[in-house]
């Protein structure tokens, strides 16, 4: 007994020490945009049985966690008829304009570590812009008239990632640099090879997205694309995906690896090469609420 309580005081202490010497590490803090369904007796909200003919609407509630201003469109459509009313369901539905100002971050401690605590810019979105929707002559179900309310975002944005190489350096290594929240992450690994009297410097890329939703060029003209540059300082860099040249719109689903490569020719023994990495699309984040109508039966 004596031996547990003095190996748990042991590793408590060690614990304290490795902590204050390195820092634990903090807790993952949630990032990207949250999106809601007001409640009420007059809003339409997720599992709600509404009556036929009764008077309705939809208010939007919008999360910001990124320490950057979003501001685009939010659509909403039902998977009902417009021939029975209620709220439209052709094409994007109807939209709105919306602007969240961006998250407030600040670093706490928490037990030995730390973590970030954030506040959320908001912004509320109510549809129809005036007046009241309603759906009218459903036919008759021996159940509910089950439905479902689609809610999308829509915005375009930039994200820039910048770091910096050394040459000659370590051959393989993921490099430590900064970038911009966005929906659209990268993970970058870069090595260093020597090349006649030259150096070659070899960058990979590996994009992929914070959550579920449809990435396109930044006017939405073409989806699954985004514009994709890449420079190290005055350097042109070489890229590739899928063993083929790229150029500026670079196709993008979920995830995409691209490799990069550049000679550099030093006039001293090292020197340091800013890399800059930057992605332009837009952004169509939707999500799905369940509601339903009741029938006459």
């Amino acid at each position: 007994m004596k031996r547990s309580i003095f190996a748990l005081i042991a590793f408590v202490i060690l614990f304290l020490i490795v902590c204050g010497q390195q820092g634990c590490e903090k807790q993952e803090a949630r990032k990207g945009i949250n999106v809601y369904l007001l409640t009420g007796i007059d809003y339409l909200s997720a599992g709600k049985l509404i009556e036929p003919e009764e008077s309705f609407r939809v208010g939007i509630a919008i999360e910001n966690y990124d320490k950057k201003q979003k501001q685009g469109q939010v659509c909403i459509r039902d998977s009902v008829s417009d021939s029975y009313g209620g709220i439209p369901s052709y094409g994007k539905g109807e939209c709105s304009f919306f602007s969240v100002k961006e998250a407030e971050i600040k670093e706490t401690k928490k037990g030995f570590g730390k973590a970030l605590e954030i506040k959320p810019g908001t912004t509320k979105v109510y549809f129809p812009g005036s007046g009241y929707y309603a759906y009218h002559n459903i036919p008759e179900m021996l159940r509910p008239y089950q439905n479902t309310l689609y809610v999308s975002l829509l915005y375009s944005e930039t994200v820039k990632a910048t770091g910096t190489v050394e040459v000659p350096s370590q051959d393989v290594m993921v490099l430590n640099f900064d970038q911009d929240p966005g929906m659209v992450q990268m993970q970058v690994q870069k090595s260093v090879h020597k090349f006649g009297d030259a150096y070659e410097v070899r960058i990979t890329i590996n994009m992929f997205k914070q959550e579920n939703a449809t990435i396109s060029l930044p006017d939405f003209s073409k989806p699954n694309a985004l514009f994709f540059q890449a420079s190290l300082g005055s350097i042109p860099l070489k890229c590739e995906a899928n063993n083929k040249e790229i150029g500026n719109v670079v196709e993008f689903e979920n995830e995409k690896f691209i490799r990069c490569s550049a000679l550099v020719h030093l006039t001293g023994k090292q020197e340091n090469y800013p890399l800059l990495i930057q992605l332009d699309y837009a952004v169509t984040l939707t999500k799905q609420f369940p509601f339903a109508i009741k029938t006459r039966t």
